[in-house]
């Protein structure tokens, strides 16, 4: 398919401080750095955080969007606007785009959604918004086949990529001397399963005093739905509000858990580029996620480290559980929530017993734990970002 002069629209906002931002981020930065590609930013960006070298090379696409936003000041009192070239969208659930500034309709010359969806449930309304897409690009094969279940056509995948310079296997600094150290990610959200990790970790640490749980569970939506469907949870329906104008009440949300103070760590929200060395002071990652639209990049960048990581076998994380590279959650049951609007087919609940059976096992055998994180690390390593974008790109037909 011919190419409109190597021009492709990002549409939403691109940062590198949240998952869809970071999307953004890397797909820019790819397009910038492979002729003839051109990137061109069509809303503000979020925070970007890059060392010197990174703002100098990316300074060029900042200058377009600049330029950009006073060529389309025209345009502010109308709700579409018609791009000369393709353009890519950020899809949420039923099809809405996400992140876009001012709520702007981008048209291009041709348009791809790229959709990451929790709710199974498709609506007439979503099926719509879906349909005026050129091409669907689910950010997991269960995506994508939640689509085709739906009587989709012509809908596919590409997965995320991870950023090898930054995630990769490294000596820990033993910030945690004489500790068995836990690390659980992402943000707080019932679909998450930090009720989950809570639950099994409080068993686990009854058996070794010296556990500590390493959490970076920051989330900036304070009022996001995903917060409140905790009361669904089976084993803590009892989280109080945890939100208030500025922050969560962390200690409030452990001591529900009889966590002492020694027992847990909470950094709330983390710049991305600090996470690599947070996440390698960690004997384990967790994640008993009940359903992930994507791959779950905070669990790809982990085994990145070389971490070993217990994975719940569900939805997006299917496409990342490798054989002898992680510790797959395998009992998985339906997820009951009792909420109008949302379907939550493929969802799954992990079983409380088989996560604490890995957890003792990776406690257990360090040494065979430690082969199994390389093993993960590699097969991570066999997707950056550049490799995952390239598919992208091969995908939609917008190919150089």
């Amino acid at each position: 398919m011919a190419r409109d002069d190597g021009r492709i629209g990002i549409s939403w906002m691109i940062g590198t401080e949240f998952g869809w931002g970071l999307y953004g981020y890397h797909i820019a930065w790819r397009l910038h750095t492979t002729a003839p590609f051109t990137p061109m930013l069509l809303s503000e960006t979020a925070p970007l955080d890059q060392d010197v070298l990174m703002r100098d090379r990316f300074k060029p696409v900042l200058d377009r969007l600049e330029a950009d936003q006073d060529a389309r000041a025209e345009y502010s009192n109308s709700d579409r606007l018609r791009i000369g070239y393709p353009v890519l969208h950020a899809l949420g659930n039923f099809g809405i785009r996400s992140f876009v500034e001012d709520d702007i309709h981008f048209e291009g010359s041709r348009n791809h959604g790229l959709y990451f969806i929790e709710n199974t449930r498709i609506t007439d309304k979503a099926r719509q918004r879906l349909q005026a897409y050129d091409t669907l690009v689910g950010g997991s094969t269960w995506n994508r086949d939640v689509l085709e279940g739906h009587g989709f056509k012509s809908v596919s995948s590409v997965i995320q990529g991870v950023d090898q310079g930054n995630f990769h296997p490294a000596p820990k600094r033993n910030l945690f001397p004489d500790r068995f150290v836990i690390f659980s990610g992402g943000k707080l959200e019932f679909r998450k399963g930090q009720d989950i990790v809570l639950e099994a970790v409080r068993i686990f640490k009854q058996r070794h005093p010296e556990t500590l749980l390493l959490t970076v569970w920051g989330n900036s939506w304070l009022e996001s739905q995903g917060i409140d469907w905790f009361r669904f949870s089976p084993h803590r329906p009892d989280i109080p509000d945890l939100r208030g104008e500025a922050r969560f009440n962390w200690q409030g949300l452990f001591n529900g858990s009889d966590f002492e103070d020694r027992d847990a760590a909470a950094y709330g929200l983390v710049k991305h580029r600090e996470l690599p060395g947070l996440m390698r002071e960690a004997d384990v990652a967790i994640f008993p996620n009940r359903v992930e639209g994507g791959t779950n990049m905070v669990a790809m960048q982990a085994m990145a480290c070389g971490v070993p990581t217990i994975l719940s076998a569900n939805t997006g994380h299917l496409d990342i559980l490798v054989e002898g590279g992680c510790y797959p959650l395998t009992r998985q049951t339906p997820v009951a929530v009792d909420q109008l609007g949302l379907g939550t087919d493929g969802w799954g609940e992990s079983d409380i017993e088989e996560i604490v059976a890995s957890l003792e096992q990776v406690y257990q055998d360090r040494q065979s734990a430690a082969e199994t994180g390389l093993a993960g690390a590699r097969a991570m390593h066999e997707l950056p970002w550049a490799r995952q974008i390239d598919q992208l790109m091969a995908t939609i037909g917008e190919t150089r």
